[in-house]
């Protein structure tokens, strides 16, 4: 089925300025991303949880989301 999490070799993710209310937890298998740009999206209000299995070096690039209240914290151990 076409899930974004099946796009495991996917290095870029632009879904600046989409007015996403949520992310997919399946964004946490994509293992090969390195610039994930969230920018713009003002009804953003969460990160999901599985954020965290993305790689420690992804940039992710969150500007303009004055509501994104809720951040998750990388694990201290990786």
């Amino acid at each position: 089925q076409g899930s974004i999490g099946s796009l495991k070799k996917l290095r870029s993710l632009n879904l600046k300025s989409n007015q996403l209310v949520s992310l997919s937890p399946a964004i946490g298998n994509l293992g090969a991303l390195r610039k994930l740009d969230l920018s713009n999206n003002t009804r953003l209000k969460t990160l999901p949880r599985e954020i965290c299995q993305l790689n420690v070096d992804v940039e992710i690039v969150c500007t303009g989301n004055r509501h994104l209240m809720q951040m998750v914290r990388w694990p201290l151990d990786l």
